[in-house]
């Protein structure tokens, strides 16, 4: 059974943040797989700003984390995402989000622990890219057929 982390932190509010309703609905699309569950465990959210020793704590043997990639955190998601891939070099780090480049040539060269970015809409992608496993360094997923 594949791990499935959903990073999304959110800017605090004093002691309040935002749902990560963008995990959320990534999750419930994923799931409208038949068999889906069968196959991934959904980890708990992870959408707290916190110390990355912290967040990282959080993980156990991860399969795929997803984050959700925006300006404000950029650099939390990116040192996450690089100390998981380190931690667990078969993990799956996809970035989707605000923050993704149009053209990810020279952002897949400076940060190479990323697998996948998804531009736009990452909904109907969501179930295809857990099932995908990387196999090569293109950075990119089979063609759909």
């Amino acid at each position: 059974m594949k791990r499935v982390y959903f990073n999304e932190f959110n800017i605090l509010m004093g002691n309040t943040t935002h749902f990560p309703l963008d995990s959320g609905l990534l999750q419930a699309f994923a799931l409208s797989r038949p068999n889906r569950a069968a196959h991934d465990s959904f980890e708990p959210f992870l959408f707290h700003i916190d110390r990355p020793e912290s967040i990282l704590d959080r993980y156990e043997n991860p399969s795929a984390a997803a984050f959700s990639f925006c300006m404000w955190n950029e650099q939390l998601s990116l040192r996450i995402a690089r100390n998981v891939k380190d931690r667990w070099p078969d993990c799956l780090i996809v970035l989707g989000g605000r923050q993704v480049p149009h053209d990810p040539t020279q952002f897949f060269a400076d940060h190479p622990f990323v697998g996948v970015s998804v531009h736009g809409e990452g909904a109907e992608p969501c179930p295809d890219v857990l099932e995908w496993s990387p196999v090569s360094s293109d950075n990119a997923l089979p063609a759909a057929e």
